[in-house]
């Protein structure tokens, strides 16, 4: 019987995309630029850095395999914030 809830992380395959979330590991690609200035000095206190998965390959037991995000798109995405 389906009760209609999304499949938990730990019975989903994780190389199959979840269709009942699928913007979830989604990087935002259209981030702007914010109304007001950082302050100097200004860090990032919380990011993820992902991959390549082809030079960085993930657990064969992971839960989810999340989308690349290397630190070249940290560092763009850092360019376009306005943080140091």
């Amino acid at each position: 019987m389906d009760s209609g809830r999304a499949p938990d992380a730990h019975t989903h395959d994780p190389q199959v995309p979840d269709p009942n979330t699928p913007d979830r590991n989604t990087p935002d690609r259209n981030t702007k630029v914010p109304r007001f200035e950082m302050p100097p000095l200004a860090c990032d206190a919380h990011c993820h850095v992902f991959g390549p998965a082809a030079k960085f390959p993930y657990a064969a037991d992971r839960a989810y395999t999340p989308l690349d995000a290397p630190k070249e798109r940290l560092a763009a995405l850092h360019k376009i914030l306005g943080i140091d």
